[in-house]
């Protein structure tokens, strides 16, 4: 793609600096931007509120067939009444049950607190949690629909960018237009 985005740009007569490769990073949200966009509070920050957030899920099935889709960086939206996919998420992110995934966050839905039990689960857990007023689908459908921005606390982000631009622009040439 680089190859022929330059050959397409010069025989336009502009001067290509660097192309840019794609970086999936930069299009995940953080547990802080999802927080900001649904106007929604921490109920617990966790250990990491600018986790990426990788994948997102569900959790309204059964257990043992959940487990499956669950991966690293999963965001779960999990209806607040449901207590036992509540541990099991957070057996999942401590390494108790199967193979151990990091969960960047979990929303809790459908304007609940959880149960006490549950509660001091995911405190334990580190895992940051968001409580969600809207159901289940409507939570999901807003956090897909995120648009993801740049912000300053976004520093693996940021350190991503500065990298790409290292490697893939030549910096010598924007000084000198600059000059």
């Amino acid at each position: 793609i680089s190859r022929l985005v330059r050959m397409g740009l010069e025989q336009k007569g502009l001067k290509v600096l660097g192309v840019l490769p794609y970086q999936k990073i930069l299009d995940m949200p953080t547990m802080r931007e999802i927080k900001e966009e649904l106007k929604s509070e921490f109920l617990y920050e966790g250990a990491d509120p600018d986790a990426i957030v990788e994948k997102i899920l569900i959790g309204a099935m059964n257990i043992k067939p959940a487990l499956k889709f669950i991966r690293e960086n999963s965001l779960m939206i999990i209806p607040a009444d449901r207590d036992d996919m509540i541990r099991a998420v957070c057996k999942v992110h401590l390494g108790k049950i199967k193979k151990r995934h990091n969960i960047s966050g979990v929303i809790l839905s459908g304007g609940l607190l959880p149960t006490k039990r549950a509660a001091h689960i995911l405190k334990k857990s580190g895992i940051p949690v968001l409580l969600s007023d809207e159901d289940t689908y409507s939570t999901a459908s807003r956090v897909h629909a995120i648009v993801v921005k740049l912000k300053p606390q976004d520093k693996r982000k940021i350190e991503t960018i500065i990298n790409i631009i290292e490697k893939h622009v030549d910096i010598d040439k924007v000084l000198a237009g600059l000059r």
